[in-house]
């Protein structure tokens, strides 16, 4: 049964996530949800995409709580901000959802890229910079980000391209201020905000 299927890929991806912080985005966490939920460790077979599913799970929450976040500073935090302030504050928050598991998160990129996940990446990352233009409005002059992060034919193609070039410079920006953060050894990621703060 397809519902049945459904309801036990969630339980075991639910469970999976716990076992990331040691575990890591691996088999490895699906085989120990499974006998978490006192499963065989076959069943974690029975995940489609299997450690790409997982990834997909904690890259799906992240979005939902940012967009909670959103809605709900909306009419406090971020109405009175420049649309550049309002970004700035969106990469971070977003930024910050990854830190509990920022020391294997190259790895879950890296799962990301994997063919078989292509396809839902990219829609988890177009959905991303739409979900974050569309908090901060029009008229924040992206142009003018390419210089700074050296986006070149993206950067060319947001004074262009309206919509979709907004939202192709606001996806790179967001994934220059992941790649830096990866790196970043300053205390509390203090380089990282200082790279998106410049950068917006």
């Amino acid at each position: 049964d397809k519902d049945e299927a459904h309801v036990l890929t969630q339980k075991i991806l639910a469970a999976a996530m716990k076992r990331v912080p040691t575990l890591g985005w691996t088999d490895d966490a699906l085989r120990a949800a499974a006998r978490d939920l006192n499963l065989s460790p076959a069943a974690a077979r029975q995940v489609p995409r299997g450690v790409g599913a997982l990834v997909d799970k904690f890259v799906s929450e992240c979005d939902s709580r940012l967009a909670l976040m959103i809605t709900t500073k909306r009419d406090e935090e971020l109405r009175y901000e420049s649309a550049r302030t309002k970004l700035e504050k969106i990469i971070n928050w977003r930024l910050d959802m990854i830190k509990p598991v920022i020391d294997d998160w190259a790895a879950a990129l890296a799962v990301q890229a994997r063919p078989e996940n292509l396809a839902s990446t990219v829609a988890q990352r177009a959905m991303l910079a739409n979900d974050m233009c569309d908090a901060i409005g029009s008229g924040f002059g992206l142009g003018t980000i390419d210089h700074h992060l050296s986006l070149g034919a993206v950067g060319d193609a947001a004074t262009r391209g309206g919509w979709y070039g907004d939202r192709a410079v606001v996806g790179a920006l967001y994934a220059a201020a992941e790649a830096h953060l990866l790196a970043d050894a300053s205390p509390g990621y203090e380089d990282t905000r200082a790279f998106v703060h410049e950068a917006v």
